[in-house]
């Protein structure tokens, strides 16, 4: 008489295999033919394969975001003298002296504190906390110092991930509203800020075309700046692309179509190229 097996029991002589039973004696002791139990084990195999889940580039980064959210937040409970279930003002009090290691969104998340709340707290607070001002007055110091380091080229997120390495928490966010509050921005950045203005403005007559079949058929400039004892100056820079030579540049304390001229008389004087010269100025 054949015996029905239902899906428990079948899951069960599986299991036996998995564990490193060998289907010749799982067989013998449950009186099942060989090429069933292979075939039940095969059925088991691809019903796994085609349960697992592919991890992607994207579901990988939410997950080492997620650990490193789930890190900060044992990290906060660690740090602080209270509990989730402690009143209010004790959860405040405490959060307060983690504010600027660690994301309001984190320090909230921990303690389960509404951040509106912790907002209004730290508003209502802070003129008169010394503590504060003084973390905030230590803070400005690394960024400054890690700024004029980079030569006044790293961001925000940069600088705090420095200043992170050297063991002090702090996040973007704080890094980046003390930038502002202090005036400093990243070259990089206000150089292409400047550039994409200049670019909407302009039609590019010379369309990426930078090869040339003789001296002095094409120049080309551009401006940028730099920083020096607090004040921006601009350099003005033509090369000549056939040789890919400056030809001529100038510095000045404003960016104006008066350095850019110039800087194109004093090099057009020095050269005297041909009539038939095609000077480009960024676009």
């Amino acid at each position: 008489m054949n015996h029905k097996y239902t899906e428990s029991e079948k899951q069960t002589i599986i299991d036996r295999y998995s564990s490193g039973e060998s289907v010749s004696k799982i067989s013998t002791d449950a009186e099942i033919p060989r090429s069933t139990l292979y075939a039940w084990i095969k059925q088991y195999q691809e019903e796994q394969e085609s349960g697992k889940k592919a991890i992607t580039a994207q579901s990988y980064r939410l997950l080492e975001n997620k650990i490193k959210r789930l890190e900060g937040i044992i990290e906060i409970l660690q740090a602080v003298e209270c509990t989730v279930n402690d009143p209010l003002e004790i959860k405040l009090c405490q959060l307060e002296t983690l504010c600027g290691q660690y994301s309001v969104h984190m320090l909230c998340e921990a303690l389960n504190v509404p951040r509106g709340t912790f907002y209004n707290h730290i508003i209502r607070n802070k003129r008169d906390h010394t503590w504060y001002a003084k973390r905030r007055e230590e803070f400005r110091i690394k960024i400054q110092q890690v700024y004029d380091d980079s030569n006044q080229i790293f961001g925000a997120a940069k600088i705090a991930a420095i200043i992170k390495n050297e063991g002090c928490r702090i996040s973007v966010e704080m890094v980046r509203e003390l930038m502002q509050d202090m005036g400093l921005v990243s070259i990089r950045q206000e150089a292409k800020d400047m550039y994409d203005k200049e670019k909407r403005r302009h039609k590019n007559y010379l369309n990426q075309q930078f090869n040339t079949r003789k001296p002095n058929q094409v120049w080309v400039s551009d401006i940028t700046y730099f920083r020096y004892n607090n004040k921006n100056y601009y350099i003005c820079a033509i090369l000549n692309l056939y040789a890919r030579t400056i030809v001529g540049y100038k510095v000045g304390k404003a960016n104006s179509t008066q350095l850019v001229k110039s800087t194109f008389k004093a090099s057009f004087e020095s050269r005297n190229p041909d009539e038939d010269l095609i000077f480009h100025t960024d676009r």
